[in-house]
């Protein structure tokens, strides 16, 4: 008989004992045995799966895997984890009650009526904000364009280049080639 970590080399005869070896790289044995190989260690602590390596293979013991933060085992073993999920997200209007483990799961609770309004007003509230200061770019831009180019432009032009100026985001995704070729076809049409 061998002990944990080791294999038989040569079984025992009526004149010599059975000599033992180490078990060699990614092999283990965790019991005492009378077995000629050693078996080969398991690979899979897959990050992918939610698990980590918790204690590399050694010739005494496979390999344990743990979980990875922000996961919890459903499958546990006697030292580590087979499978592990992704703990739980509260949805809007909801608490964390039992903020989860690597064994259990975030548990989840309805926050009181009162505080779901006040989360609604204040997202109402900082949204105000960046609508405000929006609209204020738009008339500083349009005082700008007023001022600076009054005198080299005739009022129809000054219209469209303030326009073009307060819907910025309009004017980015138009494709400038069609608008040269529109503009190109309407002056052509125009002139005759």
């Amino acid at each position: 008989m061998c002990s944990p970590g080791n294999r038989v080399h040569k079984h025992c005869t009526e004149f010599t004992s059975t000599s033992c070896v180490p078990c060699s790289d990614s092999t283990f044995l965790d019991e005492p045995n009378g077995l000629t190989a050693c078996i080969l260690c398991t690979n899979n602590c897959d990050p992918g799966f939610g698990l980590t390596v918790k204690q590399p293979c050694r010739p005494s013991s496979d390999t344990v895997c743990g979980t990875l933060e922000g996961f919890y085992c459903l499958d546990p073993t006697k030292d580590g984890c087979r499978a592990a999920q992704r703990h739980s997200s509260c949805k809007p209007g909801q608490y964390i009650s039992h903020t989860g483990t690597t064994s259990t799961d975030t548990v989840c609770a309805d926050c009181p009526e009162a505080y779901h309004v006040i989360g609604l007003g204040y997202k109402f509230l900082l949204t105000l904000s960046v609508i405000q200061v929006t609209c204020e770019r738009s008339f500083s831009t349009l005082k700008f364009t007023k001022h600076r180019l009054r005198s080299t432009l005739i009022l129809r032009s000054l219209g469209g280049i303030m326009l073009m100026t307060t819907e910025k985001e309009i004017l980015m995704v138009l494709d400038t080639d069609d608008v040269i070729d529109r503009v190109a076809e309407k002056n052509c049409c125009d002139a005759s």
